[in-house]
C-alpha cells in the first residue's frame, strides 16, 4: 500500500522530470480534494494516469470492481 508516505510541505509540478509532488501533510492520508469531496459526498483517492499501461491496469480494476460476486451475509 506504499505507506507510510513521504510528507511534503508544498505541492510542485517539475515538468523536466515530468513529474507532479502533491502537498501531503500526514504520512497515512491519500491525497485528497476537499471541494470534489464535498460535491460528490463520497470518499476519494486523486492518482495521475500518465501513461497507456496505467489507463489499461485502471480499466481491468474498474472492470473487475463493477463485476464483482456479491458477498451474501445471510441465507
Amino acid at each position: 500500500m506504499r505507506v507510510p508516505r513521504m510528507l511534503v510541505k508544498t505541492s510542485n509540478i517539475d515538468p523536466s522530470a515530468d513529474q507532479i509532488t502533491m502537498r501531503r501533510s500526514h504520512p497515512w492520508v491519500n491525497n485528497f480534494n476537499e471541494w470534489i469531496i464535498s460535491a460528490g459526498r463520497s470518499n476519494m483517492d486523486i492518482k495521475f494516469i500518465w501513461t497507456g499501461d496505467d489507463v489499461q491496469a485502471l480499466v481491468y480494476y474498474i472492470t473487475d470492481y463493477v463485476t464483482k460476486n456479491q458477498v451474501w451475509l445471510s441465507t
